[in-house]
């Protein structure tokens, strides 16, 4: 079976608007991905959005499934989203610092000089679900989450779901 790499599909849910509805059509984009595991896939993916819609019930959701076999972002940064729903299903899991291993005012600046104790470096677990605080959370801009995509490993592809909470 060949399996089509890199790929991603995004999709915008309205609070009003079934969970499904635009789920269906993006996993056709990912048939061949897990073979036998469709339903399965689905049917997590369904909880993450019902999980996400618990945190914030009239806020619209974006919805980004995506495969990567190239580095994403290696440099630490915060997202620019109130909320974001992460999971990792193959693949290593994102990777964040707490806030005694940087100075926050290097953020920005294009490289990861920043960081003055990699020792404190931290990773998700594949298949956990994080949600993270970014520079939109209300009254929490100064303590969104520093984090980066792991390096990249192009024989093993990551699988991801991003779902940012936006407020409307």
């Amino acid at each position: 079976m060949h399996v089509r790499m890199p790929r991603q599909c995004a999709f915008h849910l309205q609070p009003e608007r079934a969970a499904t509805a635009g789920l269906d059509q993006a996993l056709l984009e990912f048939a061949d991905l897990f073979p036998g595991a469709r339903d399965a896939w689905r049917n997590d993916l369904l909880r993450l959005l019902v999980l996400a819609r618990s945190l914030a019930p009239s806020a619209g959701l974006r919805i980004r499934l995506e495969t990567k076999a190239s580095e994403g972002c290696s440099l630490f940064h915060v997202d620019n989203v109130p909320l974001r729903l992460i999971c990792t299903y193959r693949g290593a899991g994102t990777q964040w610092l707490p806030d005694t291993a940087f100075d926050r005012c290097g953020l920005g600046r294009g490289n990861n000089d920043f960081v003055h104790d990699w020792s404190e470096l931290c990773q998700m677990p594949t298949g956990a679900v994080a949600v993270l605080k970014g520079l939109r959370f209300p009254g929490q801009d100064k303590l969104a989450l520093v984090h980066r995509s792991p390096p990249a490993d192009a024989a093993f592809p990551r699988v991801l779901v991003a779902i940012d909470i936006n407020p409307l």
